[in-house]
């Protein structure tokens, strides 16, 4: 999907597909979760302003303003994306509800002012390794308060899981495709500190927690407190690893887990997917 041209139509569709399987996999918990966690109960004076990179069809915007709703907090919603397709997909599907959309690529857009918390879902395995630590230095740059990545955790078992599921359930060629290989480009515990590090952030202001099923949230807290809502600051930030890794040999998969690289060879077919410092 990153490189194959398609009509808005088909990539409506591979959207909505994608909806679906974030759906069923718990994919917006983590990012509501630390948006509760960071903002203090009780309304802010001002709206909350939020930007979302690699927004794609605005799902995870649209749950951010229906949360906020309920807990009558005002806010300010702007979604990012790379793909033109991905603007006219959102705004369909986001019609009656106040979030804008944008088409740039993410280093060359520059908002007016910096957001309150910068958010990104399943975006920063589509970078490469120099990628994502330019994408930590830009979010931490634009944020005021923080920002947040929400992510897979690269491991044979979700890799098998998403393969089986996607053609079981007969989703599109294109989602077949991507899904078992985004898993394959995503990361491990050892990438994120090194990539951290690597942005020069220091460890004392990240959140790292792993998420069922299979998922990372990389939790930042800016120094600068600026004005607008209030932010909760988490009493410790701690390392909230869990993993089972399996054989290399269990599932035909062999997981590298050097600190140089992040890479996934799925023996016995063609695909291999690296994304090397």
């Amino acid at each position: 999907m990153d490189t194959e041209p398609l009509s808005s139509v088909a990539f409506h569709a591979y959207l909505c597909d994608l909806t679906v399987i974030n759906i069923c996999t718990l994919a917006y918990r983590p990012t509501l979760q630390w948006l509760r966690r960071t903002l203090i109960a009780g309304q802010p004076q001002q709206p909350v302003s939020v930007i979302d990179i690699g927004s794609g069809g605005g799902d995870m915007l649209r749950r951010i303003w229906k949360w906020a709703g309920k807990r009558k907090i005002n806010t300010d919603l702007v979604g990012v994306d790379l793909n033109p397709w991905s603007k006219q997909s959102a705004e369909k599907m986001t019609s009656g509800m106040p979030i804008r959309f944008e088409t740039s690529d993410i280093f060359d857009f520059h908002p007016d002012r910096r957001a309150d918390f910068i958010i990104s879902s399943l975006f920063a395995h589509h970078l490469t390794d120099d990628e994502v630590i330019r994408f930590i230095r830009w979010m931490d740059a634009h944020a005021v308060h923080g920002w947040f990545i929400n992510d897979l955790h690269r491991h044979p078992l979700p890799y098998a899981f998403i393969k089986c599921f996607t053609r079981l359930f007969g989703f599109n060629r294109l989602v077949q495709h991507d899904a078992p290989l985004s898993v394959a480009r995503a990361f491990v515990m050892a990438d994120w500190r090194r990539l951290l590090m690597a942005a020069g952030i220091p460890m004392e202001r990240i959140r790292i927690t792993w998420f069922f099923p299979f998922r990372y949230g990389i939790a930042c807290q800016c120094t600068d407190t600026g004005s607008g809502p209030r932010v909760g600051v988490p009493a410790t930030f701690t390392d909230g690893q869990r993993s089972w890794l399996l054989p290399s040999g269990a599932l035909g998969v062999a997981l590298f887990q050097k600190p140089s690289a992040r890479r996934l060879r799925i023996s016995g077919e063609s695909m291999t997917a690296t994304a090397s410092t």
